[in-house]
């Protein structure tokens, strides 16, 4: 059984039935104010929904989900002898006598029901049924609770939704997020004072824009995104305080050929995310991440336009082992505490090959890849670790 219906008027009835319904059971029990029933029976989904149209109440309203695309609707026996038509809006829909399903956009659908009797006595009703439109048109930004509630339940936002310059602890939870799957421009989370983390997006699917996470000042991890398989635009991750860990996004397995960037995140430790794309990016960018160990990330990736990874103090270990191709740059400098590269298939740098300033690199270690691959330009080896 299933209630999903609203009556506006003098009195309420909400009553989802499916054909085993025991009319008269429901009739034994109709409202005083119901004389006889004029028009029963929606037939909605897989289920029947019984109002009673009658004289004392001529408009009704229905809240149906977005998945119900039509309704049904069909006279009861009483009016066998009389004659009824159906409009949706101002348009007839089918013949004098004649039921038939009802098509129904996305939000007020306005039907009408007109009934000559044999006594020639026209009573009108009207039915409005709200169908949930699950797509929020244009950009959104969420600034307190009451932005975020106007997203339940959506599942598409055509636009850019901004999460931006949240200052009050009852913002910390995003999960009212959590019906959306498709962004169709960016997703910003910036500027946001309490934020700790973003569970809120776990059906999320595919954002077509750039995807920023930047300058949040509590946020530790960056997770729940467990869903998310497509990234059309850029990816930066930069000047998050407290940041630790980047160990999601390794749902990311169909597209993704924008920009990475991940700057000045101070307490960032470990980036292992990636781990399940297979295919190109563009420019990689990792720098200013004091306190980062390690990138064990982009396991899989073949080809990069160009690499970048400097300035991050603590960092003791570089590796990509399915890497190929670097179509631009390689740089690696100012990692001071660098001793480790792993690049065991790379075969190309077309663009300037630098390794400097690494005070903890061997050398020879540098010279070692440098000699490993096919360079187009001229390479830079310098102040590192004799």
């Amino acid at each position: 059984m299933r209630k999903m219906m609203y009556y506006s008027g003098i009195f309420l009835v909400a009553a989802l039935l499916f054909s085993c319904m025991d009319y008269d059971y429901y009739n034994e029990n109709i409202s005083e104010y119901t004389s006889k029933p004029i028009l029963m029976s929606l037939d909605i989904s897989s289920g029947t929904l019984t109002p009673e149209f009658n004289s004392k109440i001529t408009k009704y309203s229905l809240s149906i989900e977005s998945s119900i695309d039509e309704i049904t609707l069909y006279p009861v026996p009483q009016l066998e002898k009389s004659d009824f038509y159906f409009y949706l809006g101002e348009v007839p829909i089918g013949q004098k006598n004649e039921c038939r399903s009802l098509p129904l956009q996305y939000g007020d659908n306005l039907v009408k029901v007109k009934i000559i009797g044999v006594n020639k006595r026209i009573n009108e009703y009207t039915l409005t049924v709200n169908r949930f439109n699950p797509s929020v048109f244009g950009n959104v930004l969420i600034k307190d609770t009451d932005d975020l509630k106007l997203l339940y339940k959506k599942s598409i936002i055509d636009g850019d939704l901004t999460i931006d310059s949240v200052n009050s602890l009852d913002m910390l939870n995003l999960e009212a997020l959590n019906f959306l799957t498709i962004i169709r421009g960016d997703l910003n989370i910036i500027n946001n004072k309490y934020l700790e983390d973003t569970y809120g997006f776990k059906n999320l699917a595919v954002i077509e824009g750039d995807f920023n996470i930047i300058n949040n000042e509590k946020l530790k991890t960056v997770s729940g995104f467990d869903s998310l398989h497509s990234i059309e635009g850029d990816i930066n991750i930069s000047y998050n305080g407290i940041l630790e860990s980047l160990d999601d996004l390794n749902s990311l397995i169909k597209s993704f050929n924008g920009n990475i960037t991940i700057n000045t995140n101070a307490q960032l430790i470990s980036i292992n995310c990636f781990q399940n794309f297979y295919g190109n990016i563009m420019d990689v960018k990792i720098s200013g991440n004091t306190n980062l160990t390690e990138i064990n990330s982009f396991q899989n990736i073949l080809q990069i336009n160009s690499l970048i990874i400097s300035n991050n103090l603590n960092i003791n270990r570089i590796e990509m082992r399915a890497l190929v191709n670097i179509n631009n740059d390689l740089t690696i400098s100012l990692n001071n505490n660098l001793t480790s590269l792993n690049f065991p298939n790379l075969e190309t740098v077309q663009g300037l090959f630098t390794i400097r300033n690494n005070s903890k690199l061997l050398t020879s270690i540098a010279y070692d890849l440098c000699s490993q691959v096919n360079y187009d330009s001229e390479y830079v080896i310098e102040e590192n670790k004799l």
